[in-house]
């Protein structure tokens, strides 16, 4: 309510990564443990690199899906074009990219990816965590509108790290996602990438039916590479 770009820098790290690190703190958990701060194997890494533009793509079908179901208010559309209106905002797309992008990447994981997901899966099996801990990544985002698509990707990096044993993956798919959805409409990337995207209608369109097909082909060998890189891991 204060200023719309710095008082999300403000939330993030005042509100939701500085009391993480302040818990740890305080009660002498080892930062690494508690934050799955291990290297991933290079096969989650090559995973993790082709799922994420996959996973934005598929991800843009999504929210247009819900937003058919369930149509959003214009407060949130005015909210949301005033997000990505960098014309009088210091440093433009790079500064956006810095809030919107790299701090979710930063804060966000450190919350979910990191102490949440250490904590439940001591005492949950791994799917029912990763299910409760992408629900709960949905519903933090204070949206109806938003939450099927949040939800998803939260269950999504979730896996991911479940499965890599390691933050760094949740949080380069959570980065590209945002990043990407950032670039695309600020208008930032070539027009052959943003055209197909600018001419959907969202009232009634779709993802362009080859760009969608090649989401998810590729989504479907990211998570190959996950899996394989998974059972090395585990063997």
């Amino acid at each position: 309510g204060w200023r719309l770009h710095a008082g999300l820098a403000l939330t993030q790290y005042a509100v939701i990564l500085l009391p993480v690190l302040a818990a740890l703190w305080f009660g002498k958990i080892n930062f690494a443990r508690a934050l799955n701060l291990q290297a991933p194997s290079g096969l989650g890494l090559i995973g993790t690199i082709l799922i994420a533009p996959a996973w934005t793509v598929i991800g843009i079908e999504i929210g247009l899906i819900q937003s058919r179901l369930l149509p959003p208010p214009a407060e949130l559309a005015q909210i949301s074009e005033k997000l990505f209106d960098v014309s009088a905002l210091p440093g433009g797309v790079l500064t956006l990219l810095a809030i919107v992008a790299l701090s979710p990447h930063i804060c966000a994981e450190a919350l979910f990816r990191g102490v949440l997901l250490s904590g439940r899966r001591r005492r949950l099996p791994a799917w029912v965590t990763i299910l409760a801990v992408g629900v709960l990544f949905g519903a933090f985002h204070l949206s109806v509108h938003r939450f099927l698509p949040t939800a998803l990707s939260g269950i999504l990096f979730t896996y991911l790290a479940v499965r890599t044993g390691s933050i760094v993956c949740p949080a380069i798919a959570h980065f590209a996602l945002n990043g990407l959805a950032i670039l695309v409409e600020t208008k930032s990337l070539p027009d052959a990438i943003l055209e197909p995207f600018h001419a959907i209608d969202p009232t009634g369109g779709h993802v362009p039916l080859p760009w969608f097909a090649g989401a998810v082909l590729l989504m479907c060998v990211g998570l190959a590479f996950v899996e394989t890189g998974a059972r090395r891991r585990s063997g």
